[in-house]
């Protein structure tokens, strides 16, 4: 039985297997005939019940006329179900079962969004793929068949945290690109609901706010990242006062721009810290979850 963890966020898709961790972005669309394709490595193209998806770079280039981020409010979406094919299919698990991890925000948490993620995503899979392994080459056509059987899900900040449990009381921020999630644990590592939430703001908003949507992180001009950064941590500061969150506790902060956010977290929380790899903490987090839920049940 493999295991793999999928943190299905609005920029990119994270994934971990037991070879390891691997990313591709998170963008999907229908796929449309091309007369004179281009075959760059890791484009990857899905045909399942009878439906032609382009997934991640591919979307994002040949197909943004026509793309999706996933940015609905539920992640019972078909596209989280395109695109954890396609992480089975970059993790080389095309074929076979599969227990599965995925990730919910905070407030989504609920019996209702689970039981819909699951009917999603639960049960065999059959499709046909071509993933293109050798730049500018053809590839060819692959049956792929796999089999959920369990669908472990847990929630963005919850997982992060698990990459980097603490004993002692704990506060988590996870910085997404349409959230933020923030969650506490006690000493003893339990979750307390009533101090943990969800933010509808994150980085990609920001930047639409800011009139750079579209603009890629490394083109930003440094003095809006700064003020982004700013105001986007003032907005996460501002919400966990109001529910009680201490000066005087670890404070983990996770997520894509994790060290950019951090000095004005500090400010606030001085024990406020990040961690190598950040942007991963949710997917490491979810893959341990799953390794001690599932294979000790």
């Amino acid at each position: 039985m493999a295991l793999l963890a999928v943190d299905a966020g609005r920029s990119e898709v994270e994934i971990k297997c037991e070879t390891g961790v691997r990313a591709f972005p998170s963008a999907v669309s229908v796929a449309k005939t091309r007369n004179n394709p281009e075959y760059y490595l890791n484009s990857l193209e899905i045909h399942i019940d009878g439906e032609k998806w382009w997934v991640g770079k591919l979307a994002e280039t040949e197909g943004k006329r026509f793309k999706r981020n996933n940015f609905s409010e539920s992640k019972a979406d078909p596209i989280l179900r395109v695109q954890v094919i396609a992480a089975a299919i970059y993790a080389g698990l095309s074929q076979g079962e599969i227990d599965l991890g995925v990730l919910v925000p905070v407030d989504n948490f609920t019996p209702e969004e689970r039981k819909a993620v699951r009917a999603l995503l639960l049960g065999q899979h059959r499709f046909t793929y071509w993933l293109v392994e050798k730049s500018r080459t053809e590839p060819t056509a692959v049956k792929g068949e796999i089999d959920i059987t369990r669908v472990m899900i847990s929630q963005e900040g919850v997982a992060a945290y698990w990459s980097q449990k603490q004993e002692e009381c704990t506060q988590t921020f996870d910085f997404g690109a349409k959230t933020i999630n923030y969650c506490f644990h006690n000493e003893d590592q339990e979750y307390d609901n009533l101090s943990s939430g969800t933010i509808d703001d994150g980085w990609e908003i920001m930047k639409h706010m800011y009139g750079l949507r579209g603009v890629s992180d490394k083109s930003l001009p440094q003095d809006k990242v700064d003020l982004m950064a700013k105001e986007l941590a003032q907005k996460a500061i501002d919400e966990v006062k109001l529910q009680g969150w201490s000066a005087h506790y670890k404070t983990q902060v996770f997520g894509g721009v994790a060290d950019i956010v951090l000095p004005y977290i500090k400010q606030v929380f001085p024990r406020a810290e990040t961690y190598p790899n950040p942007r991963n903490a949710n997917v490491n987090g979810l893959y341990t979850i799953l390794e001690d839920v599932l294979l000790n049940a």
